[in-house]
């Protein structure tokens, strides 16, 4: 929806670009990863050239207010064989995006080396020679990927895929008696998506009526109510009764 003044809003993207300090490191990686068609995610990969994003530290002696400093949109390089790949849609050619953050690093203030050798790949810099800090950049593409992996890894909704295809989907599955491939393959993909919220209810041994309305109603779709057992008193048939202390109980 435009705004008052009748701008149309930006795209998530393009105020990625444009202000990347203002969103979270996980967050931003994964929609660099939804945007850029690559083989790997960020970290899967022993190439790095096939992932989507491409990692350095931002190495000074400044102290960032963010994690992420600048966040280049993605681009190939200008060789011949590079160009060729990539207009033969050869998935192994990728035009990676790049990211430059300041939490963590090899040198500067978050970095493990000394401060001489921080100083040292500053004045290579400055004065054209960038070879060390083009080495350091090596290791830090890995590092941060291998960082971000492992912080997927623990947080749901981070994966490429939708969620009743994520790793966390198929524990889920298995609590509720459907991660047999025979069994879940029966469920169409939205009914499994719709029943993922509702593993603890499934796997618990108590149904309550209140919780198989709620799960009705995801499922179907529709409002359900669903009337409970009413108490009452019953009689008991005479032939239907047993006696304590008489022979067989009769």
């Amino acid at each position: 929806m435009a705004s008052p003044d009748r701008r149309a809003p930006a795209a998530v993207i393009d105020r990625l670009y444009a202000q990347p300090w203002r969103f979270e490191f996980c967050q931003a990686v994964r929609l660099l990863e939804q945007l850029v068609d690559a083989p790997a995610p960020v970290g899967a990969s022993a190439n790095p050239r096939q992932e989507p994003v491409r990692f350095r530290a931002a190495t000074d002696f400044a102290f960032q207010g963010a994690a992420i400093r600048q966040i280049d949109p993605p681009t190939l390089p200008l060789t011949p064989s590079m160009l060729e790949g990539f207009l033969a849609r050869d998935r192994s050619i990728v035009a990676q995006a790049g990211m430059s953050v300041s939490f963590i690093g090899l040198a500067g203030t978050v970095g493990a080396l000394p401060m001489v050798d921080t100083e040292r790949v500053l004045r290579g810099v400055q004065q054209r020679d960038p070879a060390l800090a083009d080495f350091l950049a090596l290791f830090e593409n890995r590092l941060i990927a291998v960082y971000y992996r492992a912080r997927k890894t623990h947080r749901l909704g981070f994966d490429a895929v939708p969620p009743e295809y994520a790793p966390m989907a198929g524990y889920l599955q298995c609590l509720m008696g459907l991660g047999l491939p025979g069994i879940g393959a029966d469920f169409p993909d939205t009914v499994r998506r719709r029943l993922l919220p509702f593993a603890g209810l499934l796997a618990s041994t108590r149904r309550p009526l209140e919780g198989l309305g709620k799960l009705l109603a995801a499922v179907l779709r529709a409002p359900v109510a669903l009337e409970g057992p009413i108490r009452r008193l019953q009689r008991v048939p005479a032939d239907q009764c047993t006696a304590l202390g008489l022979r067989q109980g009769r």
